[in-house]
């Protein structure tokens, strides 16, 4: 399992909405780069949290979160062939299906 570069921070505020948000954005100078949807469901087993994704154009996916240990426990337990594993995001993948 490789673990991501990247860090995501979750910031949540009962003033802030989404449109206020993506105002401060702009006005600070980020332009939007792409924009999709897609409906999530998350379910706790064992100390993982496995998150199931359905993303228009693309298809289902799952992300399984946790330790490293319990992670690869829950793999082994499920049956998950790694062989099948998706290391793009889906704005990866997005750009090369409309291309």
């Amino acid at each position: 399992l490789r673990k991501s570069k990247a860090e995501k921070r979750n910031l949540n505020s009962g003033s802030v909405t989404f449109k206020s948000t993506k105002a401060i954005l702009q006005a600070i100078g980020f332009r939007k780069v792409f924009s999709y949807r897609k409906s999530r469901e998350e379910y706790r087993l064992q100390r993982c949290l496995v998150v199931l994704d359905h993303v228009p154009r693309l298809g289902n996916f799952f992300e399984i979160e946790g330790r490293v240990k319990d992670i690869e426990r829950l793999i082994k337990k499920l049956g998950i062939n790694m062989a099948h594993r998706e290391n793009r995001t889906y704005l990866e993948m997005l750009a090369k299906h409309k291309s």
